[in-house]
């Protein structure tokens, strides 16, 4: 299994590792790597301070063939589990719900059970039954501490600093800050943070949420409580029909929003919420329209400025090493599509309608499809109030 982890870690990572060691049973070893995997810049006013990332292996051990592969966590009134995954590989669907012990196979609610894999073989396991399971002394302490082991080196790269804890907070208004985040910077997942040295949504959420004398809250994020399309997100995610949820991600998202607080260990995920619904409305959006589509025509003249009614259908951004940019792609009451590449944040939703003025910049065609591209453009005013911009989503 290999974990990430900042440089200044290394010692704390290895005495934690050597502690865990020796007080279980279970013989593993730890590969602390020698190079830096990538960089992340913890705070924007000050990018010259990067904290290295490096990377480490651990040697998972087996009893008696028997392999624990994941820890599940029961969230929830209808008893869904959230899946910390140790072996990277899906879980199998019926592991994803229920607390039921595969080995004395009682059916009562348990705050944790134990995934363990041999061959093609699965089992749940309670941790009062496990000892019993393999025969032999278990020592899922082992897996637990290695669990705790890996979230503080989460914690470390995602906090900049370290940290963490059991801090909970509202959905509701962690998924506003969340918003009015992605607002701003556009949405930046964990990986791509990682892997670019950038800030992700999940950082700059969290030091919007828990601010310092060295971390201050940022003045460009500005939340807006109320917003319909906080409640259709939510809405969506909690009504995921269980072929929307087949793999860990989609399942772990359902699971973690079943509950109105968000925990420390599901941060991160409800981070990614809004992204998720965003890029499922785009693609109904996309598939709603059985009719026959209208062909996108050039509009404007290059050179011209002038007004144009559009509606907004897809969004992202994007980081270099002048700031983040947006690329907005909207369509007129024709079906024709504008794009405009803006590094000015822009508070709009996919499906807004806005009045826009702009300046024609080119006429390109992307994957045979003409677009024109605007620029220098500013939002003369909202053109129509939509109370659920959703399209109907299964």
């Amino acid at each position: 299994m290999k974990i990430f982890f900042p440089a200044r870690m290394r010692s704390e990572v290895s005495s934690t590792f050597e502690r865990i060691v020796r007080k279980t049973s279970f013989q593993s070893s730890l590969v602390i790597n020698d190079t830096v995997d990538h960089w992340i810049v913890p705070n924007e006013e000050y990018p010259d301070i990067k904290i290295p990332i490096i990377s480490a292996e651990i040697d998972i051990p087996e009893v008696e063939g028997w392999r624990v592969i994941a820890k599940l966590d029961s969230m929830g009134d209808e008893g869904m589990n959230l899946i910390r995954n140790f072996s990277g590989k899906e879980i199998p669907e019926q592991y994803r719900q229920g607390s039921t012990c595969d080995h004395c196979l009682i059916n009562r609610y348990r705050k944790q059970t134990w995934l363990l894999q041999k061959g093609d073989d699965f089992k749940q396991v309670g941790s009062s039954c496990l000892d019993e399971f393999v025969g032999r002394a278990f020592d899922h302490v082992f897996y637990r501490e290695i669990e705790a082991m890996i979230r503080s080196c989460e914690d470390g790269m995602s906090l900049g600093m370290g940290g963490g804890g059991d801090e909970s907070y509202s959905l509701n208004h962690l998924l506003h800050v969340v918003h009015a985040t992605s607002q701003v910077y556009g949405f930046v997942s964990k990986k791509t943070a990682e892997e670019k040295g950038w800030s992700s949504t999940s950082e700059r959420v969290w030091t919007y949420l828990n601010p310092s004398k060295n971390r201050p809250r940022d003045p460009k994020i500005e939340p807006k409580e109320n917003l319909e399309h906080i409640a259709n997100c939510v809405s969506w995610v909690r009504s995921l029909p269980v072929n929307k949820r087949e793999n860990d991600y989609m399942h772990n998202l359902y699971v973690s929003s079943s509950v109105d607080y968000v925990l420390g260990k599901s941060f991160g995920l409800i981070c990614s919420l809004l992204s998720a619904y965003e890029r499922e409305i785009a693609y109904q959006a996309k598939i709603s329209n059985s009719e026959p589509k209208a062909v996108s025509q050039y509009v404007g003249k290059v050179g011209v400025r002038q007004d144009y009614n559009l509606t907004l259908k897809f969004k992202t951004s994007y980081e270099n090493d002048f700031g983040t940019g947006f690329i907005m792609s909207f369509v007129d009451e024709s079906g024709n599509q504008l794009v405009w590449f803006t590094t000015s944040p822009i508070k709009m939703d996919i499906g807004d309608s806005m009045k826009i003025k702009g300046t024609v910049k080119a006429h390109n065609e992307r994957n045979g499809v003409k677009q024109t591209i605007l620029s220098r453009c500013t939002k003369a005013k909202l053109n129509v109030t939509i109370k659920d911009r959703s399209p109907s989503l299964p």
